[in-house]
């Protein structure tokens, strides 16, 4: 997973992080990266969480969609964005976004290090 924290009007980059764990999947990772973003932006926060995973979570989290799996993860998630003023933009994945390309890269590097190539 990858996330990039950016100050919303300026471009600024505040912080970034990726990780990721063995033997789990895409979709987790996706949700775990909304959960480890979410824990380091204050509270009452105007937050625009951006993702380019297949929709799954904007959808999920904008439209309600089923959530058919992961559920101890949608419990945490549902749980901090409940302390945010929250709005979700999808984006597509190796488009021409900055900042997609470059969670994208932390996400590959992350897996790569778990991995041990």
């Amino acid at each position: 997973m990858g996330v990039i924290i950016v100050k919303d009007g300026t471009g600024e980059e505040v912080a970034s992080l990726s990780g990721g764990e063995a033997n789990t999947t895409n979709n987790r990772m996706e949700i775990t990266a909304a959960i480890e973003g979410l824990k380091l932006i204050p509270e009452l926060t105007n937050v625009r969480l951006v993702s380019d995973s297949s929709q799954y979570i904007i959808k999920t989290l904008s439209e309600d969609w089923s959530r058919n799996k992961n559920h101890d993860l949608w419990a945490v998630l549902d749980d901090l964005t409940c302390r945010h003023i929250m709005s979700y933009q999808w984006v597509k994945g190796h488009s021409r976004n900055n900042f997609n390309n470059r969670c994208d890269k932390l996400a590959v590097e992350a897996a790569k290090r778990i991995k041990g190539w």
